[in-house]
């Protein structure tokens, strides 16, 4: 009997700079990029082809990606200034370029 196990990741935070925020929302299966979301435009852009019938079913939710728009361009700057407040230990901010990187990262093994 053959097992098989396939591992989704996901990557979600943001990157604060003197240039701005750069937020993210990326998915990938068994170490491939499969999926990530456009803050810009509130839609999902396959990486691979057999990403391209999730990206069609993600981008009809509407408000669900209104909602993960939010999180990256409200949330995730506010969590940054109140962890940073805090001085919390995990946050990874380099001393070079005052960048901060917030990740989120969930993995599901089936």
């Amino acid at each position: 009997m053959k097992l098989f196990a396939d591992i989704l990741q996901r990557s979600r935070g943001c990157i604060i700079n003197s240039s701005g925020v750069f937020a993210f929302d990326e998915w990938g299966v068994n170490g491939e990029d499969f999926l990530t979301f456009e803050p810009k435009t509130l839609k999902w852009t396959p990486l691979s082809d057999l990403a391209t019938p999730v990206a069609v079913e993600w981008n009809k939710q509407d408000i669900r990606n209104h909602v993960f728009g939010d999180f990256l361009h409200q949330v995730c700057p506010k969590a940054h200034d109140a962890l940073k407040l805090k001085r919390a230990p995990w946050i990874n901010e380099s001393a070079q370029t005052g960048n901060f990187l917030g990740i989120c990262r969930i993995m599901y093994r089936q």
